[in-house]
């Protein structure tokens, strides 16, 4: 079969053209999945930053409480603290051994004899 000029030209353009066709299909069709994917995606970055800011706003409330609970607590530890190393005091002077003052004011044996040795020094009075 041989093809005048012309009719190899309209054969040769209408294949060209199913080229093209095909060609859009396959691109139309990779940009749809494409899309879809970043919808995807975008919906899960949504909700991952829903999620972040939620969890955010939970982490600043429970900061608050702490920082209000702190704001107590070392007032009465200083308190505690104050009252153990004075009565310790009162113990080391009064001939006590380490056990017995360890026992009623809770401090260390390193903390009880760092307070003999400041008593012995002459220094005891500035310290508790």
């Amino acid at each position: 079969m041989t093809l005048n000029p012309t009719e190899f030209s309209y054969a040769f353009a209408a294949g060209a053209l199913a080229i093209a066709f095909a060609t859009f299909f396959v691109q139309s069709s990779a940009q749809r999945r494409l899309r879809l994917s970043l919808q995807k995606m975008e919906k899960a970055v949504a909700i991952a930053n829903a999620g972040a800011v939620g969890m955010g706003q939970r982490m600043l409330a429970l900061e608050a409480r702490l920082a209000a609970m702190q704001s107590r607590v070392p007032q009465r530890k200083t308190e505690d603290e104050d009252f153990s190393f004075s009565r310790a005091r009162e113990l080391i002077r009064a001939g006590l051994t380490d056990d017995v003052i360890s026992t009623s004011c809770g401090l260390t044996p390193s903390e009880i004899h760092l307070m003999r040795m400041m008593q012995n020094s002459g220094r005891y009075q500035d310290v508790a």
